[in-house]
């Protein structure tokens, strides 16, 4: 019961820190891996507790925090991520192909975004607005960090390109 779930939720702790530990670029490529078999529907195996979503939650998304832990491992994390993380986050794309009188696959799509801005998430939370609005947003360009990214960054009221809003 109880104890073995510790157990186990303690198992995935080190395995997260032993990931991260191996050094950013081995920690990456298994955040990359993690993230491939999140996004590979073929592995759904059912709408509750899908191990997709588990692989997603406990092992994928920690390790992005591990990830992020530094500027530097923001600023890549940013750099490697932001635009496919953008990509997957959008609702006309995302929803386009899911039958809307089907509700499983639909929960399923649900719990995918979720995990998708989760990610995101992580990203706003564990960069720094100074590395934000001096690395990040100059690197990929105004046109794929929206304004309210450049404002989370500083909240200056500027737009990514530096004209006032």
């Amino acid at each position: 019961g109880h104890r073995e779930e510790a157990r186990i939720r303690g198992f995935v702790n080190r395995f997260v820190r032993h990931l991260a530990a191996r050094g950013r670029a081995a920690a990456a490529t298994s955040f990359e891996n993690l993230f491939q078999i999140f996004l590979d529907e073929s592995c759904d195996d059912r709408v509750e507790e899908n191990v997709r979503f588990a692989i997603m939650e406990k092992l994928a998304l920690p390790l992005l925090w591990e990830l992020t832990a530094t500027a530097d491992g923001c600023t890549e994390a940013w750099l490697s991520h932001w635009p496919r993380l953008l990509e997957l986050a959008d609702p006309k794309t995302a929803f386009r192909s899911v039958p809307l009188d089907d509700a499983g696959a639909l929960a399923l799509k649900l719990q995918e975004m979720a995990c998708i801005y989760g990610a995101i998430e992580i990203l706003f939370v564990r960069t720094p607005p100074d590395v934000l609005r001096e690395r990040v947003v100059p690197k990929l360009g105004g046109g794929t960090v929206s304004a309210s990214a450049a404002s989370c960054a500083g909240g200056t009221g500027q737009s990514v390109s530096g004209s006032s809003s």
